[in-house]
Protein backbone atom coordinates (compact mmCIF):
# COMPACT_ATOMS: atom_id res chain seq x y z
CA UNK A 1 0.00 0.00 0.00
CA UNK A 2 1.49 3.22 -0.85
CA UNK A 3 0.94 6.76 0.83
CA UNK A 4 -0.98 9.78 -0.59
CA UNK A 5 0.52 13.07 -2.01
CA UNK A 6 0.32 15.47 0.45
CA UNK A 7 1.55 19.38 0.76
CA UNK A 8 3.16 19.23 4.16
CA UNK A 9 6.74 19.45 3.75
CA UNK A 10 8.93 16.50 5.53
CA UNK A 11 11.35 17.22 8.14
CA UNK A 12 15.05 16.77 7.07
CA UNK A 13 16.22 13.18 7.27
CA UNK A 14 17.92 12.08 11.09
CA UNK A 15 21.50 12.34 11.79
CA UNK A 16 22.24 15.02 9.20
CA UNK A 17 21.88 12.14 6.67
CA UNK A 18 21.98 14.01 2.43
CA UNK A 19 19.48 12.23 0.50
CA UNK A 20 21.25 11.98 -3.60
CA UNK A 21 20.48 9.77 -6.24
CA UNK A 22 22.76 6.74 -7.31
CA UNK A 23 22.39 3.78 -9.04
CA UNK A 24 19.44 1.45 -8.26
CA UNK A 25 21.95 -1.89 -8.10
CA UNK A 26 25.28 -2.02 -5.87
CA UNK A 27 28.00 -4.18 -4.07
CA UNK A 28 28.25 -3.09 -0.62
CA UNK A 29 31.02 -3.66 1.97
CA UNK A 30 30.85 -5.60 4.93
CA UNK A 31 31.05 -2.05 7.69
CA UNK A 32 27.94 -0.58 5.41
CA UNK A 33 25.51 -3.66 5.68
CA UNK A 34 26.60 -3.70 9.85
CA UNK A 35 26.29 0.13 9.62
CA UNK A 36 22.61 -0.48 8.41
CA UNK A 37 21.70 -3.94 10.64
CA UNK A 38 23.25 -2.19 13.81
CA UNK A 39 23.33 1.87 13.72
CA UNK A 40 20.58 3.86 14.91
CA UNK A 41 20.60 6.82 12.00
CA UNK A 42 20.27 3.66 10.12
CA UNK A 43 17.26 2.85 11.80
CA UNK A 44 16.00 6.39 12.54
CA UNK A 45 16.25 6.92 8.39
CA UNK A 46 13.91 3.81 7.53
CA UNK A 47 11.26 4.80 10.38
CA UNK A 48 11.64 8.35 8.42
CA UNK A 49 11.82 7.27 5.44
CA UNK A 50 8.54 4.50 5.80
CA UNK A 51 5.88 7.24 4.05
CA UNK A 52 7.57 7.43 0.93
CA UNK A 53 7.17 5.81 -2.06
CA UNK A 54 10.30 3.34 -1.82
CA UNK A 55 11.82 3.68 1.50
CA UNK A 56 14.24 0.93 0.80
CA UNK A 57 15.64 2.62 -1.73
CA UNK A 58 17.03 5.75 0.34
CA UNK A 59 20.25 3.32 1.16
CA UNK A 60 21.33 2.61 -2.45
CA UNK A 61 19.11 4.64 -4.95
Amino acid sequence: MFGKRTKQKKKPPPGNVEIVKGSAYGAFSRAFVEFVQKSSIAKELLDWSRDTFSPDEHYWA
